[in-house]
């Protein structure tokens, strides 16, 4: 005689099947949960890390700029055009004219520093030299500004190399107008190049921080330009991702590049989307953040 096998009636499968779903279900429901609160934290901090980084940028840049020796070429609201710094050198020789001066090598085994840039100059881009004046007295003192006329080409620079084959890795810059009788060798050199910041809108149609430079002898004048941060707010909306707003040593906002003494700077940015995490309300995440730079003069 066949005994009868021990199993699950209908009834408690199916008990089952709905207790399995009702903690799938809940367990669904955790994760997604989960994948929001992990979503939202990452947006947020990825907002207040935009919002924050031209608190980096534009500072760095800015605060060597000097409106009273024309170092601010054009101003908005959301855009600005200076003189921006791509290198540095010294002077090693000038000929008799001193129209056409060297300077040393970038990097030599012998030396390292007496010549640095970001991009080698190109014609158009301006240089201060530093002009000790005819008094050893430091009052008259003053950056003379000047402008390259010709692409750079091989020069030798003998006071700041150790041999031959170094000093032939200088290079002779044209410049107007003349150097004064008054700039020595051994002068410091600055070098720099008309420069932008501005807000842009990319093609997501959220606003960037964008960076271009500038060439009177290049065409189209201004490189094309490149995101550096963000993003923002657009640029166009009510209110815009970045704002500047310029004022004078009097605290009254002023429209004149010469008399800027400070540059007040507000960043807006918000999520790409909505947020539902405790603790915030539901909706895009907004953030921005104020501050200001002083200008040197």
């Amino acid at each position: 005689m066949l005994k009868r096998r021990a199993g699950l009636t209908l009834v408690e499968v199916l008990i089952a099947i709905v207790l399995l779903g009702l903690v799938l279900t809940a367990l669904t429901g955790v994760i997604m949960s989960q994948q929001r609160f992990y979503g939202g934290t990452a947006e947020i901090l990825e907002t207040r890390t935009n919002v924050r980084q031209v608190a980096d940028i534009l500072p760095s840049e800015l605060r060597v700029v000097s409106p009273a020796d024309s170092d601010i070429y054009a101003m908005t609201a959301t855009s600005i055009d200076y003189r921006g710094s791509v290198g540095s050198a010294v002077v090693c020789s000038m000929n008799a004219g001193r129209t056409t001066i060297t300077i040393p090598p970038i990097r030599t085994a012998s030396q390292n520093g007496a010549t640095a840039w970001l991009s080698t100059p190109l014609v158009g881009d301006s240089l201060l030299v530093y002009d000790q004046g005819p008094n050893t007295a430091s009052a008259d003192d003053r950056w003379t500004v000047h402008v390259i006329t010709a692409a750079p080409t091989n020069g030798t620079c003998t006071p700041y190399t150790a041999t031959a084959a170094e000093a032939a890795l200088g290079y002779s810059l044209d410049v107007t107008p003349a150097l004064s009788v008054d700039v020595q060798v051994g002068a410091s050199i600055r070098f720099f190049r008309r420069a932008r910041f501005e807000l842009f809108n990319g093609a997501d149609g959220r606003g960037y921080l964008g960076f271009s430079d500038c060439l009177p002898t290049r065409m189209p004048a201004c490189s094309a330009i490149q995101p550096v941060s963000g993003p923002y707010l657009p640029l166009g909306g009510a209110p815009e991702g970045i704002t500047l707003s310029y004022v004078d040593n009097t605290d009254v906002a002023t429209a004149d590049p010469t008399r800027v003494a400070r540059i007040d700077v507000v960043v807006r940015s918000e999520t790409r989307g909505d947020i539902r995490i405790p603790g915030f309300s539901s909706g895009k995440y907004t953030d921005s953040l104020t501050f200001s730079i002083a200008a040197r003069n």
